[in-house]
């Protein structure tokens, strides 16, 4: 399988090259100073890698860097492939953030759970736990009562990654470059074997098409290189279209392993689906149809926001609890994450200054489904770090730190922008 894409200037289509030639290429561009990549992936490449028009490399190193923005041609001109304009709908005022009150439902502790690190959901609303460096999988029901365990045949290697398509677990093994299919109840019945990348989040659209982000690792030279790709594929995993890609250096590199790489949510009902990019200088969110055509933009119009002391104190913790960088940007990615919630509104939690609303808690911008803002709201004791999803008008609160998982009714929250 092969990762990354540049440009060809003339043709204006992807040329595809293989990772480890890549690798190579950056190497000898890098030389000692590996992070010449991490400035360029989020600031002075970035805007200009939307644009087109602007998109004139001068060497291969030059397009490497500009690959942590690049987002595909129909989405960086005012009109889709198809030739039908996009709407950009802009933002400039926001409301102060409104404290809310939320109901628990329930809750769960480290009397039964270790470092939770993901959380999926069936059909029936069951959901299943991921932890850290654990080889099984918890199935609990919708209310929180423990059902089974979940051990793979891999059962001396960790989950590195967890989908449920169609009530189908698909557990992956970076390692092992294995993605194994099982059932809620623990029984296995196939498995799917990659060359190179395997994914790492995986949502069904419809009956031949998903969207999801494709991870490779590649360890050179006391480093380890990370190439990401959010593309959709069919259901046997093929690409159909390549959405973003991104390419650096996992330790030397500026990468912040809390936030994804390519935070995307799917409303269903619209369908819909919302991306968006880990810029630190944009605040952007690009809206496609289930055919990845863009069909609006939502350009938001915010300052940059600063880690404060406390939290590059916590994050050096954390970092050597879970073997993950170092933080290397004194800024903020804009959009740590996307939701939809059971009114279809799109929930996206934002960068916030902990020196004003506080390191445990959280600040999300509310839209409408035609991408207007409603409201702003701070949801409390919901750190940067934990894992936040969103089923109906329940909020589910992962803490990986403290192994905890709260749920929350968000009903009065979403009802008031109905």
């Amino acid at each position: 399988m092969l990762i990354l894409n540049e440009i060809n200037s003339e043709t204006e289509e992807p040329i595809i090259r293989g990772f480890e030639e890549i690798v190579s290429d950056s190497e000898q561009k890098i030389g000692k100073n590996k992070q010449a990549v991490s400035k360029g992936r989020k600031n002075m490449y970035f805007n200009r890698c939307l644009d087109p028009d602007k998109i004139k490399f001068n060497n291969i190193f030059e397009s490497l860097l500009c690959i942590a923005a690049v987002i595909i041609l129909s989405g960086c001109t005012s009109n889709n492939e198809h030739g039908e304009n996009y709407t950009t709908i802009s933002n400039d005022r926001f409301t102060e953030p409104e404290e809310i009150t939320l109901k628990e439902v329930f809750s769960l502790d480290s009397s039964v759970l270790k470092n939770p690190v993901d959380i999926k959901f069936d059909s029936e609303e069951n959901f299943y736990i991921v932890e850290y460096k654990s080889p099984l999988i918890k199935r609990y029901d919708s209310s929180g009562i423990f059902q089974n365990s979940i051990v793979t045949e891999l059962d001396s290697s960790r989950v590195s990654s967890l989908s449920v398509i169609n009530d189908t677990l698909y557990i992956g093994f970076a390692k092992e470059k294995r993605l194994l299919k099982y059932s809620g109840s623990g029984s296995k019945f196939g498995e799917i074997n990659f060359e190179s990348e395997i994914p790492n989040e995986i949502e069904l659209l419809d009956d031949n098409k998903m969207i999801g982000s494709f991870r490779t690792n590649l360890a050179k030279n006391e480093d380890t290189y990370i190439g990401i790709e959010l593309k959709s594929t069919d259901n046997n995993f093929r690409q159909q279209k390549l959405i973003s890609s991104f390419f650096g250096s996992y330790f030397y590199g500026n990468i912040d392993p809390e936030i994804k790489t390519f935070p995307f949510a799917v409303d269903r009902k619209n369908e819909l689906i919302y991306i968006g990019i880990d810029s630190d200088s944009s605040y952007r969110i690009y809206c496609y149809d289930y055919s990845i055509n863009l069909k609006f933009v939502i350009d938001n119009k915010l300052p940059p926001v600063k880690f404060s002391k406390e939290e590059l104190e916590r994050r050096k913790d954390t970092s050597k609890k879970f073997k993950t960088p170092a933080l290397k940007s004194v800024n903020k990615p804009f959009i740590e994450l996307l939701l939809v919630d059971g009114y279809n509104n799109l929930w996206v939690r934002r960068a916030s200054d902990a020196s004003i609303y506080g390191i445990e808690n959280s600040i999300f911008d509310i839209f409408d489904p035609s991408g207007l803002y409603k409201k702003t709201i701070l949801v409390k004791n919901a750190q940067r770090i934990d894992l936040i999803d969103m089923r109906g008008n329940k909020l589910f609160i992962t803490d990986p730190i403290h192994s905890s998982l709260i749920v929350y009714e968000t009903g009065s929250v979403s009802g008031s922008v109905k």
